[in-house]
């Protein structure tokens, strides 16, 4: 079971830091998501602050497996 999860918008600054979208998978609420390691999850973190993305920060400390949750 993943820890940590935030919900984005998939935009181009995050694409590149995640998996293609074949590669995702739905949970039990038909939202796609991805399982990513922390250090991508703080990557990601990073990339939509500078771009002046909102999004929610989800609480630390984070497990070495994070979801991603795609927006709908």
């Amino acid at each position: 079971e993943a820890g940590a999860a935030m919900t984005i918008r998939m935009d181009e600054g995050a694409a590149e830091l995640l998996p293609a979208l074949d590669q995702w998978e739905l949970d039990g609420q038909g939202r796609s998501f991805c399982a990513v390691s922390a250090q991508t999850l703080e990557a990601l973190c990073g990339a939509l602050e500078a771009a002046d993305i909102p999004f929610q920060r989800p609480e630390q400390p984070w497990s070495e497996t994070c979801r991603v949750i795609l927006a709908e």
